[in-house]
């Protein structure tokens, strides 16, 4: 039966492969090429076309018989602007070509060289060159309105104090972010909240799907909410992430960023984290975010929350919107991207693998 589901998949993505790929290029006067030789899986690929699919741009992708291709075919049902081209012979006066492979002649009508060097502390010598924000996840740019009203959920009531919804199991207790990273990983910080009064607290033993908030029977007076391994249909996780004041965004598996921490930063939800230096340009604890490092210090942020004025959490969240607007608007960042004069941008990005991140943090604390 394994093998007969593998079979049906390969099967699918052969014809979700197919179905979106091109020879050659359209007649358009900016074709937006990108040909990648130096990944580690497909995933920074999908955040270029999160960003692309914001402002309805096609990601044209030299595609290869590997797995990088393999694995963005897989992804086409949410990534409906990636198309796959076969044949890499074109005008490249036409082009604007994003590479990690800096061709010997630039003939291109914009050429964006790609760093796999992302930290915070990565150097920006001019306005030549950018960082790539991280993205929301594709599942939330699928399911929602084109534009997403982010105004509309900016205005939403706010019923809840500190909200977490999604997975938290050992495994994310990885090496990357406990040895390399050096912070707390999200196992030991979900698991740490579930046990303090003040929350109401729901794990799940399988994943479980709720349409909304108002599905799970949380008490009235329970303003402090955790529920592990429950999800909320795509369509309304914004919605819901809008309902609380504060969201807990703990580290991911590879890396610290998460799209938890950019979907409730687009809605105003002010993030608490152990990260907030990951960011470019870093979060500021109490301006735009609450930030620890130690459980105990956890523990006073989750305590000052109720202390806090309505006023001082209005700051915190105009800030909040602020900094998604100005550093992780997709649309605004593509369209810049692009409508950039200089015809030569260098892009400064992740790669979501291991060895990266211990490259990383090794050259920070060189």
């Amino acid at each position: 039966m394994a093998l007969q589901q593998r079979l049906v998949r390969y099967s699918k993505t052969a014809r979700d492969l197919l179905k979106a790929s091109v020879v050659r290029l359209d007649k358009s006067d900016q074709n937006v090429v990108v040909s990648i030789k130096h990944l580690h899986n497909q995933r920074p690929m999908l955040w270029l076309a999160n960003h692309f699919s914001t402002i309805d741009k096609a990601m044209l992708v030299v595609a290869r018989p590997d797995m990088t291709t393999y694995g963005l075919a897989s992804q086409a049902k949410f990534h409906k602007n990636i198309r796959f081209l076969w044949q890499p012979q074109f005008d490249p006066k036409r082009v604007i070509l994003i590479t990690d492979n800096q061709p010997a002649v630039n003939n291109f009508f914009k050429l964006i060289n790609i760093k796999y060097d992302y930290l915070p502390t990565v150097q920006l010598p001019d306005s030549s060159h950018l960082v790539m924000p991280f993205t929301m996840h594709p599942h939330t740019y699928f399911y929602e309105p084109s534009p997403i009203p982010l105004d509309q959920y900016r205005l939403t009531k706010r019923k809840y104090a500190v909200l977490f919804v999604g997975n938290s199991v050992p495994a994310y207790a990885t090496k990357s972010i406990i040895e390399d990273c050096k912070i707390l990983d999200r196992h030991s910080i979900i698991d740490h909240l579930v046990q303090n009064p003040l929350f109401f607290s729901r794990v799940s033993q399988t994943i479980e799907w709720n349409q909304n908030l108002d599905a799970i029977s949380i008490p009235e007076d329970k303003r402090y909410v955790i529920l592990v391994s429950v999800r909320i249909w795509q369509e309304n996780w914004l919605k819901t992430l809008a309902e609380s004041n504060f969201a807990l965004c703990p580290p991911g598996v590879t890396f610290p960023l998460g799209h938890n921490l950019v979907e409730s930063m687009s809605v105003g939800t002010i993030p608490i984290l152990n990260y907030k230096d990951w960011l470019f340009p870093r979060l500021q604890d109490g301006i735009n975010c609450l930030a620890f490092r130690t459980l105990d210090e956890l523990d006073q942020k989750i305590g000052a929350i109720a202390q806090m004025s309505e006023d001082k959490i209005a700051t915190m969240r105009q800030a909040v919107i602020d900094y998604y607007d100005q550093y992780l608007d997709p649309r605004k960042f593509a369209s810049r991207l692009l409508a950039d004069d200089e015809r030569v941008l260098t892009l400064h990005m992740l790669d979501e693998y291991d060895e990266y991140v211990r490259t990383a943090m090794n050259a920070r604390s060189a």
